[in-house]
């Protein structure tokens, strides 16, 4: 049974990224190199959907790790999971943070590392400035709280 994924909620107003915002704050923030590969957007209004592929190479690990990202409008269900997660969490405020978010990003946890996982959540969401709830979805957390779980 496959594992759920990180929801990303995004305040960017399109499916598309701003790749040069990811890359530039890779650099400045989290001393890693970004590159984006396989990128693909279709559909059309509420069914618009788009898969991007990323390579991330941190300064202090040996190898670039890659990962495959979804992204699609948010639904009611990702709003309600949210506010669900910070009454779990006690994570007040993230909610609405989440609900200010059209956009949802999502990251499937296997074959990666949990420390490679979080950072890589905190590099997006420090551009997407939209919550991660996670895939057990016990709490809603932003930046911070993906960098402390990473360490």
């Amino acid at each position: 049974m496959p594992s759920s994924p990180y929801l990303l909620f995004s305040q960017q107003p399109a499916l598309e990224p701003d790749v040069f915002a990811l890359v530039q704050q890779a650099r400045t923030f989290f001393k890693a190199e970004l590159s984006c590969f396989a990128r693909h957007f279709g559909g059309n209004g509420t069914d618009s959907w788009g898969r991007l592929g990323v390579r991330l190479q941190f300064r202090d690990d040996a190898q670039p790790v890659s990962f495959q990202l979804r992204v699609r409008w948010a639904t009611a269900g990702d709003q309600a999971e949210a506010e669900q997660a910070e009454l779990r969490g006690k994570a007040a405020g993230m909610a609405t943070l989440a609900r200010r978010c059209r956009v949802v990003w999502e990251l499937d946890p296997a074959e990666h590392s949990e420390r490679q996982l979080l950072l890589l959540c905190a590099l997006l969401a420090s551009v997407w400035l939209g919550p991660i709830l996670p895939p057990d979805k016990s709490t809603l957390f932003g930046v911070r709280g993906a960098r402390e779980r990473a360490a």
